[in-house]
Protein backbone atom coordinates (compact mmCIF):
# COMPACT_ATOMS: atom_id res chain seq x y z
CA UNK A 1 0.00 0.00 0.00
CA UNK A 2 1.14 3.54 -0.96
CA UNK A 3 1.16 4.68 2.82
CA UNK A 4 3.13 1.90 4.10
CA UNK A 5 5.65 1.82 1.66
CA UNK A 6 6.23 5.54 0.22
CA UNK A 7 4.96 7.99 3.04
CA UNK A 8 7.17 9.01 6.32
CA UNK A 9 5.12 10.01 9.11
CA UNK A 10 6.98 13.31 9.36
CA UNK A 11 5.86 14.30 6.35
CA UNK A 12 2.51 14.69 7.25
CA UNK A 13 3.45 16.16 10.58
CA UNK A 14 4.84 18.94 7.79
CA UNK A 15 1.88 19.30 5.77
CA UNK A 16 -0.54 19.64 8.86
CA UNK A 17 1.65 22.21 10.08
CA UNK A 18 1.26 23.96 6.45
CA UNK A 19 -2.04 23.89 6.58
CA UNK A 20 -2.56 25.35 10.17
CA UNK A 21 -0.57 28.20 8.44
CA UNK A 22 -2.93 28.43 5.99
CA UNK A 23 -5.69 28.99 8.24
CA UNK A 24 -4.47 31.36 9.71
CA UNK A 25 -3.29 33.63 6.81
CA UNK A 26 -7.08 33.09 5.27
CA UNK A 27 -8.45 34.67 8.91
CA UNK A 28 -5.83 37.46 8.41
CA UNK A 29 -6.74 38.03 4.94
CA UNK A 30 -10.60 38.15 5.77
CA UNK A 31 -10.65 40.07 8.77
CA UNK A 32 -7.59 42.68 8.16
CA UNK A 33 -6.70 42.29 4.40
CA UNK A 34 -9.83 42.97 2.69
CA UNK A 35 -11.71 46.25 2.89
CA UNK A 36 -14.32 46.12 0.35
CA UNK A 37 -16.25 43.62 2.55
CA UNK A 38 -18.52 44.21 4.79
CA UNK A 39 -17.84 43.24 8.63
CA UNK A 40 -21.11 40.96 8.42
CA UNK A 41 -19.97 39.23 5.16
CA UNK A 42 -16.20 38.85 6.79
CA UNK A 43 -18.05 37.19 10.02
CA UNK A 44 -19.73 34.73 8.01
CA UNK A 45 -16.31 33.63 5.45
CA UNK A 46 -14.71 33.23 8.95
CA UNK A 47 -18.05 31.01 10.47
CA UNK A 48 -17.33 29.19 7.03
CA UNK A 49 -13.57 28.62 7.47
CA UNK A 50 -13.61 27.12 11.05
CA UNK A 51 -16.07 24.95 9.69
CA UNK A 52 -13.96 24.13 6.99
CA UNK A 53 -13.00 20.09 7.14
CA UNK A 54 -10.09 18.56 5.86
CA UNK A 55 -8.49 15.66 4.94
CA UNK A 56 -4.40 15.91 5.54
CA UNK A 57 -2.27 12.76 3.58
CA UNK A 58 -4.08 9.85 5.01
CA UNK A 59 -5.87 8.91 7.92
CA UNK A 60 -4.86 6.84 10.42
CA UNK A 61 -6.68 3.67 9.49
CA UNK A 62 -5.07 3.34 6.25
CA UNK A 63 -2.20 1.72 8.00
CA UNK A 64 -4.29 -0.45 9.79
CA UNK A 65 -3.84 -3.84 7.80
CA UNK A 66 -7.02 -5.47 9.47
CA UNK A 67 -9.06 -2.82 8.51
CA UNK A 68 -7.83 -2.45 5.33
CA UNK A 69 -8.33 -5.82 4.11
CA UNK A 70 -12.11 -6.06 6.15
CA UNK A 71 -13.04 -3.42 3.63
CA UNK A 72 -11.55 -5.64 0.84
CA UNK A 73 -13.08 -9.20 1.74
CA UNK A 74 -14.34 -10.58 -0.54
CA UNK A 75 -12.15 -9.02 -3.83
CA UNK A 76 -10.83 -11.58 -6.07
CA UNK A 77 -7.49 -10.48 -7.53
CA UNK A 78 -4.78 -12.97 -9.36
CA UNK A 79 -1.49 -12.20 -10.32
CA UNK A 80 -1.93 -13.65 -14.02
CA UNK A 81 -5.15 -11.62 -15.15
CA UNK A 82 -5.15 -7.83 -15.50
CA UNK A 83 -8.16 -8.10 -17.55
CA UNK A 84 -10.33 -10.25 -15.08
CA UNK A 85 -9.02 -8.19 -12.14
CA UNK A 86 -9.76 -4.50 -13.81
CA UNK A 87 -13.59 -6.74 -13.77
CA UNK A 88 -13.58 -7.91 -10.27
CA UNK A 89 -12.34 -4.32 -9.22
CA UNK A 90 -15.42 -2.69 -11.44
CA UNK A 91 -18.02 -4.99 -9.99
CA UNK A 92 -16.67 -5.19 -6.14
CA UNK A 93 -16.81 -1.39 -5.56
CA UNK A 94 -19.95 -0.83 -7.67
CA UNK A 95 -21.81 -3.35 -5.73
CA UNK A 96 -20.23 -1.62 -2.51
CA UNK A 97 -21.88 1.81 -4.08
CA UNK A 98 -24.89 -0.09 -3.89
CA UNK A 99 -24.98 -1.15 -0.74
CA UNK A 100 -24.45 2.79 0.37
CA UNK A 101 -26.95 3.77 -1.32
CA UNK A 102 -29.88 5.45 0.87
CA UNK A 103 -27.34 5.75 3.76
CA UNK A 104 -26.41 8.84 5.35
CA UNK A 105 -22.87 10.00 3.76
CA UNK A 106 -20.08 10.76 5.84
CA UNK A 107 -17.89 12.75 4.33
CA UNK A 108 -15.00 13.17 6.76
CA UNK A 109 -14.93 9.19 6.17
CA UNK A 110 -11.41 7.77 5.04
CA UNK A 111 -13.13 5.71 2.43
CA UNK A 112 -14.35 9.23 0.65
CA UNK A 113 -10.95 10.15 0.25
CA UNK A 114 -9.20 7.34 -1.26
CA UNK A 115 -6.50 8.56 -3.75
CA UNK A 116 -3.90 9.53 -1.01
CA UNK A 117 -1.33 8.70 -4.18
CA UNK A 118 -2.50 11.73 -6.42
CA UNK A 119 -0.72 14.56 -6.23
CA UNK A 120 -2.95 17.65 -5.93
CA UNK A 121 -4.49 19.77 -3.61
CA UNK A 122 -8.55 20.84 -3.50
CA UNK A 123 -10.62 22.33 -2.13
CA UNK A 124 -14.16 21.08 -2.55
CA UNK A 125 -17.11 23.99 -2.03
CA UNK A 126 -19.89 21.47 -2.09
CA UNK A 127 -18.89 19.58 1.28
CA UNK A 128 -16.59 22.95 2.70
CA UNK A 129 -13.69 20.57 2.90
CA UNK A 130 -9.81 20.99 1.62
CA UNK A 131 -8.26 17.86 1.05
CA UNK A 132 -4.11 17.49 0.65
CA UNK A 133 -3.21 13.82 -0.07
CA UNK A 134 0.12 11.98 0.37
CA UNK A 135 0.97 12.15 -3.37
CA UNK A 136 1.10 15.46 -2.98
CA UNK A 137 4.05 15.68 -0.43
CA UNK A 138 5.88 13.21 -2.88
CA UNK A 139 7.00 16.59 -5.06
CA UNK A 140 9.05 18.04 -1.44
CA UNK A 141 10.15 14.61 -0.28
CA UNK A 142 11.73 14.41 -3.73
CA UNK A 143 13.17 17.97 -3.62
CA UNK A 144 14.67 17.88 -0.50
CA UNK A 145 16.51 14.78 -1.47
CA UNK A 146 17.75 16.54 -4.88
CA UNK A 147 18.47 19.70 -2.47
Amino acid sequence: MYVRKHFKPEAKRELEEIVRYLRRSFKDIILKGIDWMPDEVKKRAEVKLEAMGQYIAYDDEYTNRTLVNELHDGLKISTDDFYGNVLHLKKFWRLDGYNKLRKKVDSSSWLEHYLVAMVNAYYDGSTNFMGFPAGILQVTTTLKSIL
